[in-house]
């Protein structure tokens, strides 16, 4: 078992009749010793690298960060370091929350070229093999599909309005892949679109 995990998510990946003995406290005192001193020892520092880290990444992470335990506080900003203390970390004690958070540019520059093991975040997108984070990988590249279609957007004359509101409704259209991705999609695209433009004045 991870210390830096909590239990309740662990147990599920025991079979139910272990389960079952480990909530009726059935288990013998000797495994239990056992899985005591794992969990005390547990020293994640030997396992911090990028595998380490995309498997958090999936698990805790969010699209600027990892939100996690106020027991994985140190954890957090031993990741800080390992990406050569990009970001910031904050406390939640409302939460009981710590987050290490990264800003656009630093997610672009540093943050996932190094996850990625590219040079550049454009290699992301070049490069299908890439390996990042299991679970997250398809959002992060529609996320980096988004930045790169707004940094063309902002390139534009304001005065040439079609160009710039036919950049805009691919956005909308990654952006409700997204919410396809996290299950929050409730309209249609159809739907969203007319909604989004609205508000856009496109």
């Amino acid at each position: 078992m991870n210390s830096n995990v909590k239990p309740s998510i662990q147990v599920k990946q025991f079979t139910l009749k272990d389960q079952e003995r480990i909530l009726n406290n059935e288990l013998s005192s000797k495994i239990l010793e056992e899985l005591n001193n794992y969990i005390l020892n547990y020293n994640y520092k030997k396992d911090l690298n990028i595998d380490f880290i995309n498997g958090l990444f999936d698990s805790d992470g969010c699209d600027y960060g990892i939100v996690s335990d106020l027991l994985n506080k140190e954890l957090l900003f031993d990741i800080k370091s390992f990406f050569n203390n990009v970001g910031v970390i904050k406390e939640r004690t409302d939460e009981k929350s710590v987050s290490y958070l990264v800003a656009k540019t630093g997610l672009m520059s540093n943050i996932l070229p190094k996850i990625y093991n590219v040079s550049n975040y454009l290699d992301i997108l070049e490069n299908k093999s890439s390996k990042g984070p299991i679970i997250k990988d398809n959002k992060i590249r529609v996320i980096l599909k988004i930045f790169g279609l707004y940094e063309e957007y902002k390139k534009i004359n304001i005065i040439e309005k079609d160009k710039r509101n036919l950049i805009l409704e691919k956005i909308l259209i990654l952006s409700y892949e997204i919410r396809e991705i996290n299950l929050k999609n409730k309209e249609s695209l159809n739907d969203y679109l007319i909604r989004m433009k609205k508000k856009l004045y496109i």
